[in-house]
């Protein structure tokens, strides 16, 4: 009996040591695309020189020359569209106000302070 326990507890700790193995992968990982991220900032190019980034935001009504809060900024990241953050102000400068008509996103760049600008909404 003793030895059955040590065996379950030998095969507990491998498959600890394979979690904490995957746990580091995905954290390098995740720095990786930040890093991806923040190299193209600004929408221009990044460190790299090939790296170019564009913001999207689910359709809000956002009124002309206000902003809204609590916003979740997405960006493609290797193919993906990935979240970069879920707590943005959005600052709308257009003439018109932007809708909150599905499938009409609306694009966004970011201002250098935190926060970003509506640029365009999809048609």
């Amino acid at each position: 009996m003793a030895t059955d326990l040590e065996g379950r507890v030998v095969r507990l700790e491998i498959i600890l040591k394979a979690y904490q193995a995957q746990i580091l992968k995905d954290e390098q990982r995740i720095q990786d695309l930040e890093q991806q991220v923040r190299s193209g900032e600004g929408g221009g190019p990044g460190a790299s020189g090939n790296t170019t980034a564009v913001y999207i935001i689910d359709p809000v009504v956002i009124s002309s020359n206000g902003n809204v809060t609590a916003q979740t900024i997405k960006a493609m990241v290797g193919g993906t569209l990935t979240t970069i953050r879920t707590d943005a102000t959005v600052h709308n400068r257009m003439d018109v106000a932007t809708v909150a008509t599905a499938n009409k996103r609306i694009i966004v760049a970011p201002n250098g302070d935190g926060t970003y600008t509506a640029v365009a909404q999809s048609c």
